[in-house]
């Protein structure tokens, strides 16, 4: 019974490993060995500029959105209930 779970055990993790390096190896090809880029202009940023866009294009953009459609669909219920 003992030998039976240690079988088991052993298929488990020689399967586990085998798919791991098998996964690692497929992807290993992926990896170039060096980059090559071409500079042609250079841009210097400001973090401030950087970080304040940032803030306006992930949180702040969203949420004029989201504000700007609630009160047109508010009016625009209200509108169509008057006509109604």
């Amino acid at each position: 019974m003992k030998a039976r779970r240690t079988l088991a055990r052993m298929r488990k993790y020689s399967a586990a490993a085998l798919l791991s390096s098998g996964l690692a190896l497929q992807f290993g090809g992926c990896i170039p060995n060096q980059f090559t880029a071409v500079q042609t202009t250079t841009t210097t940023l400001d973090g401030r500029t950087v970080i304040t866009s940032l803030i306006n294009s992930a949180i702040i953009a969203p949420l004029q959105t989201a504000v700007a459609d609630a009160v047109n669909s508010y009016f625009d219920s209200l509108t169509n209930n008057g006509n109604n």
